[in-house]
């Protein structure tokens, strides 16, 4: 709407009647003042206002009459707002209460032969908006506030222009501040995403909107900070009314200390594994080590009982001997086998 009308040189009857009309077919206050503040036109919601037919309210100036009500500081406060919109020639637009109701007042100049000759005035109840607006603006904090306890960052992504809106765990999340934050996007969303994961969440986010289904992915970021977090993020697309994607709604976790725990858990797994794998090759080593040794001593026994009955002239002798060593070499290779087996030191 353009700030202020501007209408050719027109004759009070012709324009009263025209615009008597149409104030009346408007359920709001509506009426028009000059710059002093005296009624040019009004219709019956005014009129109700002050309990007068709208007729009679013409003529007579509009702060005087709210002075009258006991509303002079309202009637000052209008009036210098009022004042501000004649020497801007701009629409002007302020709240005040009455009767414990929020009202919005515009004010549009009119503009005839280059001078603001009238001010067209509209006046809403706005209290049933206010309120709805209050209850949002809970409800958001206490939503922003579970979000935050939970370490979970929502967001919302446009899919015309791709400008998201999230909250403030979802700026912590990727290292900013949440009073300072800058506006959010798509766009800046995949310059924090690592370059060797950016193609594949791009890939994940148009086939999301391609076959319009919900999609849960995880990846890494580069935080503003520059430390690396591993993060999760659920999406679904929400549709308008020819059931095309017009946004999508997620929710966004950082996962690395849970990622961490997972690393530190498979390296446990690993060790755990391999201490298995040692206790069981200890115990099959042990077991050959003592059947080889119950033969090594028979071995040696059999020998030291024929190197004895052949005497030393023998020339089966030296044989019989590096027989000998040869089981006791065996021996000592048996203890080590055994030490390994009861993992005490060789």
């Amino acid at each position: 709407m353009s700030s202020t009308i501007h209408t050719p040189p027109a004759s009070p009857e012709s324009g009263a009647g025209k615009e008597g009309g149409f104030l009346s077919a408007i359920p709001d206050v509506l009426f028009s003042i000059d710059p002093d503040g005296t009624i040019l036109m009004a219709n019956e919601a005014l009129g109700r206002v002050f309990g007068q037919a709208p007729e009679c309210l013409v003529g007579q100036n509009n702060y005087d009459l709210l002075s009258s009500r006991g509303w002079r500081q309202k009637a000052l406060h209008r009036k210098a707002m009022a004042d501000s919109a004649v020497r801007s020639r701009q629409q002007t637009t302020f709240h005040d209460e009455r009767n414990g109701r929020t009202l919005r007042h515009t004010i549009y100049p009119i503009i005839e032969g280059g001078e603001v000759t009238r001010l067209v005035v509209v006046s809403q109840d706005i209290t049933e908006q206010e309120r709805l607006k209050t209850q949002f603006e809970e409800q958001k904090k206490h939503l922003d506030l579970t979000a935050g306890m939970l370490g979970v960052g929502l967001f919302l992504v446009d899919t015309r222009t791709f400008h998201a809106v999230r909250n403030a765990e979802h700026a912590k999340i990727f290292g900013y501040d949440p009073a300072a934050a800058p506006d959010w996007s798509l766009h800046l969303f995949l310059e924090h995403v690592v370059p060797e994961d950016r193609s594949r969440v791009e890939k994940a986010i148009q086939r999301m909107l391609r076959e319009k289904i919900n999609y849960r992915f995880e990846f890494s970021i580069r935080r503003r900070d520059g430390a690396v977090r591993w993060i999760t993020a659920t999406a679904t697309p929400l549709f308008d009314e020819q059931h095309e994607v017009k946004s999508l709604l997620g929710v966004m976790q950082d996962i690395t200390e849970q990622k961490r725990q997972e690393e530190l858990v498979k390296e446990l797994q690993e060790r755990l594994n391999h201490s298995q794998k040692m206790e069981l090759l200890g115990q099959l080593a042990g077991g050959v080590a003592h059947d080889v040794n119950n033969v090594l001593a028979a071995i040696q026994s059999n020998t030291e009982l024929v190197l004895r009955a052949v005497g030393p002239e023998s020339p089966l002798c030296r044989n019989l001997t590096s027989v000998i060593n040869s089981v006791n070499r065996s021996a000592a290779m048996v203890r080590q086998l055994l030490a390994f087996a009861r993992k005490q030191p060789m």
